[in-house]
């Protein structure tokens, strides 16, 4: 591995691995299933929340506290693969665990009602 100390170089390699990456996801999603429903459960890694708290001492704030609880979701997704690749590609959300789920009939009929379009049920 050669070190790079030149900034000059260190952009143009930053930028050049930017752009091996973005076309390596294109490639990824044009190559997705997008005809077969399938339906997934997905456990997303641990984000940060605001939570507000009332207390008796008020201040400034008028007695709420803000405050931060970690929040660790599981949700199922139902639509075509290529539905589920480009949503999670779009909301940048990371995934800790993935598991397939059984597809059922009302899980089909949801997607229709739904023009097509990809359902996200939060399972927490």
């Amino acid at each position: 591995m050669v070190k790079l100390t030149d900034p000059i170089e260190i952009a143009e390699n930053y930028a050049r691995h930017k752009e091996e990456s973005r076309l390596y996801l294109d490639n990824l999603a044009a190559n997705q299933d997008n005809i077969k429903i399938v339906s997934e459960e997905h456990l997303l890694k641990p984000t940060l929340m605001i939570n507000y708290l009332w207390t008796y001492n008020k201040g400034s704030n008028g007695g709420y506290i803000q405050d931060y609880t970690n929040v660790s979701r599981t949700i199922k997704v139902i639509g075509t693969k290529k539905q589920i690749f480009n949503f999670f590609r779009k909301t940048k959300y990371e995934i800790k665990d993935s598991w397939k789920a059984e597809l059922k009939a009302e899980h089909i009929k949801m997607y229709k009602i739904n023009n097509n379009k990809l359902i996200i049920i939060n399972l927490k």
